[in-house]
């Protein structure tokens, strides 16, 4: 079996639906398993997220399933600048970050992150202004975040939320000098 990484589009629907999170490490499986299998689509058909899928095709059988994925997107890290204003810096957000629960602590969900922070790195340097990486952790992994050198916001610095991650923590991780 090897994995390699594509865009995720329709042709990947089928083998969706047999992906699956450990809840033993997951606040909430049912949201990133529908997320893959339904909601990833119009998120991407309205400019909200780019969803990477990390496939695992075995090399006899041509049999493919999704070992995790990634969903990218165009954020800010928002500080408030002490006046009555705040300040918005450009960042890159990682939106969605699940792993499959057959594919669990095999270093797919750090080779996803180092992915997205290449990807910030390379749009910084050639196209477009990026100073942080940004994301809103499930709270059973910030530890897995934190070792990959992303920090817990402080406070007068948010990030944008939505409700279905008003209970993750907002974490950022620096790539520009400013």
């Amino acid at each position: 079996m090897s994995i390699y990484r594509t865009l995720m589009t329709a042709e990947h629907a089928p083998i969706s639906r047999g992906f699956q999170v450990n809840p033993e490490h997951c606040n909430n499986p049912g949201h990133y398993e529908t997320y893959i299998s339904q909601d990833c689509f119009a998120d991407q058909k309205q400019g909200m997220g780019v969803t990477h899928a990390f496939i695992d095709e075995d090399e006899n059988s041509g049999t493919k399933k999704i070992a995790g994925y990634i969903t990218l997107r165009g954020s800010s890290l928002i500080m408030e600048s002490g006046e009555d204003y705040k300040l918005g810096y450009p960042a890159l957000e990682i939106s969605e970050l699940a792993v499959d629960k057959d594919y669990e602590n095999q270093g797919l969900g750090t080779e996803m992150v180092k992915f997205a922070i290449g990807e910030a790195v390379e749009l910084n340097e050639e196209r477009i202004g990026f100073q942080y990486v940004i994301l809103c952790a499930d709270p059973e992994a910030v530890g897995f975040y934190q070792k990959l050198g992303f920090n817990s916001i402080r406070q007068l610095q948010e990030i944008p939320r939505e409700h279905r991650n008003s209970s993750c923590v907002p974490m950022m991780m620096k790539i520009a000098t400013v």
